[in-house]
């Protein structure tokens, strides 16, 4: 510790502190990377050395002494005060000390419980210390967004949810103000509070009581007046590496798959925003190859997922078919996601992709001579030993190789190179490939960089995953993906793949969404390894949704009557259920594109009525019963009388009473015809029988 500090005493400082105070000196002052933690308030170490100088009679200048190690461990050991490097701390860090802090609050803060973190984490739960605030549908929440943190009050779910808090707040107080937050209005503090501020902690304290203070009672009388159950805040911030959507037709598990693995990809990104906004982050991380997009099929296999031995097309006419090593889906996202440098052009910033590189393999090919003009040829070394060779413009404005003094020209395709350099397959010709690369990305000039892609998290999504046989294609590496088994875990496996022979794990960093459709395969179905190494999560129908997200606010209008599409659906899903089970039900999102009476008829007669066919097998007298007569009606034909030829010994008067059933498509249009064949009233009438309502001609008969 420098010796012109060592007038320093713990009274002192205390007394520095209080003049600070009093005198409303700026603490965003010099030295303000470290504070001292006086009581839970933070003042700038050297701000408060300086003012402690101040009250002995003597000027000392920052510039005199500094916030060493040495001497901040020195005034540790004098005054009992800590002192701490504010610019430092994480938002995850941020969130442990202050719940180190409200531990010992005297105030009802005390008992608030904030969620647990990650290092990534940039938003963090808090629940009230009645354990009411806290669900899904209303909890106050700690966020970061540019280095400002703000306090708020979210509301999330559905609208019919939301609606019972929002209804119960009169009017705001000043401080506090209405934002938009995903779909919802949702309450904050006015004002943020700065990320490297020394006083970050205890602000962010003060805002969590002002707004638990100002509007927490009011939103704990709608949980106790609409017996609301409450829940202990979930704790759970780490998603399943290995999880399964599953549900019926049209309830959006691929659209949820596409939002979970861009909140998973990228834990900052604000996934409440529209879904415009969401798509371009999500194709964002594709390109950047965090996210890979999949659907497994009947035709899908191992060597396609993992990796398998591939035909290659002939360099040249009368060329033997030669078969290389590709890898597949699966193998080629783990290795992204392990990967320790990358290669970008000089300016540091230009990724080598397949489009950059199919550019400089231009650029390259033409400044190499043609093969006649050998008295210009270029030549290059093998990396092994250095044996010169040839590199030549071929016919194509491709490259070709020849050994020196040799005859036979090798081509080297883009579409071959391409394969080596990004996909890691093998060389047709090994000792020149790696060498023309080489001189490829030095034309332009490349730069390689040092990455660890296992600091982020890398989704592969699999749609329709119960379509393919998942024994085949994940083979022994369905041992692979448990989360215990993956590498750096203490129980880690890798096994040696069955045709590259190379050593191969699974990164933990590597997480699979999987989706299902219910109506094509049951749950029970799918095959007992995979069930058991998945979390499943059901998407069921959500008629509120139509509502809450749809084109229109569920109520639309046809010949005169106003039909709410929450109702249909609701009722053909309560028929279905009786008459199958609850995995042939049908989604929302069949209706929530519905904007008018064109989209209603497209969305009946052209999505639900075929899976209606295709749900029951030709049995069109469930259909009339889940859709009513109007779209489906049954008649036995007087006509039938006679229309069977004599067959002798054989009784057809059975068949003579059978009831046949016509469908009625409601956005069927004559050929060359803009008109529907279903007159407006008609449809009308046909929805009213779906619902068991009285038809026009009902009312007129009664």
């Amino acid at each position: 510790m420098d010796k012109q500090l060592e007038f320093i005493t713990k009274e002192l400082i205390e007394e520095a502190a209080n003049n600070i105070d009093i005198n409303n000196i700026p603490k965003n002052h010099e030295g303000k990377s470290y504070a001292v933690d006086i009581n839970g308030d933070l003042y700038p170490f050297k701000l408060l050395i300086m003012e402690a100088a101040k009250i002995e009679g003597f000027e000392l200048e920052s510039a005199n002494f500094g916030s060493n190690e040495a001497n901040r461990k020195g005034f540790e050991e004098i005054t009992g005060f800590k002192c701490v490097n504010k610019n430092s701390l994480s938002f995850h860090e941020l969130i442990n000390e202050l719940r180190q802090y409200l531990s010992n609050e005297k105030s009802i803060l005390k008992d608030f419980v904030l969620q647990k973190t990650t290092e990534k984490s940039t938003w963090a739960w808090v629940s009230d210390h009645k354990g009411l605030i806290g669900i899904e549908n209303c909890h106050y929440e700690i966020i970061i967004r540019n280095d400002e943190i703000y306090v708020e009050l979210h509301f999330e779910g559905l609208k019919r949810d939301v609606s019972k808090f929002i209804n119960a707040i009169s009017q705001l107080p000043d401080n506090l103000e209405f934002f938009k937050w995903g779909r919802h209005q949702s309450i904050r503090v006015k004002g943020a509070v700065e990320m490297k501020s020394l006083n970050a902690i205890k602000e962010i304290k003060d805002k969590l009581f002002e707004l638990d203070n100002s509007i927490g009672n009011q939103i704990r009388s709608v949980f106790i007046a609409n017996n609301i159950k409450s829940k202990k805040h979930i704790q759970i911030m780490k998603p399943s590496l290995n999880q399964i959507l599953y549900g019926p037709p049209g309830t959006g598990k691929t659209y949820n798959s596409i939002k979970e693995a861009v909140r998973i990809a990228n834990p900052k990104f604000d996934i409440h925003q529209d879904w415009d906004t969401l798509k371009q982050e999500y194709d964002r991380l594709v390109e950047a190859k965090q996210i890979v997009f999949t659907t497994f099929h009947q035709s899908m296999n191992y060597e396609d997922f993992v990796e398998g031995i591939k035909p290659q097309e002939p360099k040249n006419d009368g060329d033997p078919v030669t078969y290389i090593v590709e890898d597949g889906i699966f193998k080629q996202i783990c290795e992204e996601a392990t990967k320790t440098e990358k290669v970008t052009l000089d300016d540091g910033e230009t990724d080598i992709t397949p489009d950059v590189f199919k550019e400089l393999y231009k650029s390259y090919a033409e400044t190499l001579p043609s093969f006649n003009d050998k008295e210009k040829s270029v030549e290059l070394k093998t990396n092994r030993d250095k044996t010169p060779f040839n590199v030549y413009k071929n016919s194509n404005q491709g490259i070709s190789v020849t050994a020196i003094n040799g005859k036979t020209r090798m081509s080297l395709s883009l579409n071959e190179l391409t394969k080596v350099y990004f996909d890691k397959a093998t060389p047709t010709y090994a000792s020149y490939e790696d060498v023309v690369i080489e001189a490829i990305l030095n034309l332009s000039g490349s730069t390689t960089q040092e990455i660890n892609n296992k600091n982020q998290n890398y989704v592969l999504i699999i749609d329709e995953i119960n379509r393919g046989n998942v024994s085949s294609i994940f083979g022994e590496l369905i041992t692979l993906i448990e989360e215990n088994k993956r590498i750096d875990n203490k129980e880690a496996i890798t096994v040696t793949l069955p045709y590259s022979k190379k050593e191969f794990g699974v990164p933990k960093n590597l997480h699979i969404i999987g989706t299902m459709n219910t109506a094509d395969r049951s749950v029970e179905a799918l095959d007992t390894a995979l069930r058991r190494r998945f979390t499943f999560t059901e998407m069921p129908p959500e008629s509120g949704l139509i509502k809450e997200i749809g084109e229109i606010d569920a109520k639309l209008e046809i010949d005169g009557k106003e039909f709410n599409l929450e109702v249909i659906l609701e009722t053909i899903n309560k028929r279905i259920e009786i008459l199958l089970d609850r995995d042939h039900l049908i989604g929302h999102s069949f209706f929530i594109k519905v904007k008018n009476e064109a989209g209603l008829r497209t969305a009946i007669g052209k999505e639900i009525m075929p899976l209606m066919q295709e749900y029951f097998y030709g049995d069109y007298g469930k259909i009339s019963l889940v859709l009513g007569e109007g779209f489906c009606k049954g008649e036995k034909k007087n006509e039938n009388n006679g229309v069977f030829a004599k067959a002798k010994d054989y009784d057809a008067d059975g068949y003579l009473e059978k009831m046949i059933y016509q469908l009625h498509d409601p956005a069927a249009k004559a050929l060359g015809n803009d008109h529907y064949q279903m007159d407006a009233t008609t449809f009308k009438n046909a929805l009213l029988l779906l619902l068991n309502q009285n038809t026009d001609k009902n009312e007129q008969e009664e």
